[in-house]
């Protein structure tokens, strides 16, 4: 058991996160913050000049920052976990007190559940959430909007 708990403690996230967990770490913070992309299987200080896909279990990553207007986005698609499990952690996000009045719904897209941040960040950040299939898939995007 002890040995179990040293590996786990070792382990980069990505070895043993979910996709919220990766989403979270590898997407929405660095969204947020609006600092450069860090990737699972690179240094830190790696540039990410284009779209880059990562595997990562139980997950794949998608960093992109080739759109020519300077707007970046990232998603992960969930593999092999619940998606009610990852539903809920999203909207336990959502609802915590730290981003409840930082984000509003809108109605981007009939097929999602998007938020879009207000007033402290610029450009206007989207996340959203979007079932697929068996599977979510949860997104970061810059929009063209000001607050």
């Amino acid at each position: 058991m002890i040995r179990i708990a040293c590996l786990l403690a070792v382990l980069p996230l990505s070895a043993m996160a979910g996709a919220w967990d990766v989403f979270e770490r590898y997407c929405l913070g660095p969204m947020e913050q609006i600092v450069g992309f860090d990737a699972p299987g690179l240094a830190s200080d790696s540039a990410i000049e284009a779209s880059k896909v990562f595997t990562v279990p139980n997950a794949q990553l998608t960093l992109d920052v080739s759109d020519p207007t300077g707007r970046r986005s990232c998603e992960v698609l969930a593999l092999q976990e619940e998606p009610a499990l990852i539903a809920n952690q999203f909207l336990a996000w959502s609802a915590s007190l730290e981003n409840i009045d930082r984000y509003v719904e809108v109605e981007a897209d009939p097929e999602a559940l998007t938020l879009r941040s207000v007033e402290w960040r610029e450009p206007q950040l989207e996340i959203a959430m979007r079932f697929i299939n068996d599977s979510i898939l949860l997104s970061a995007k810059d929009t063209d909007l000001e607050s």
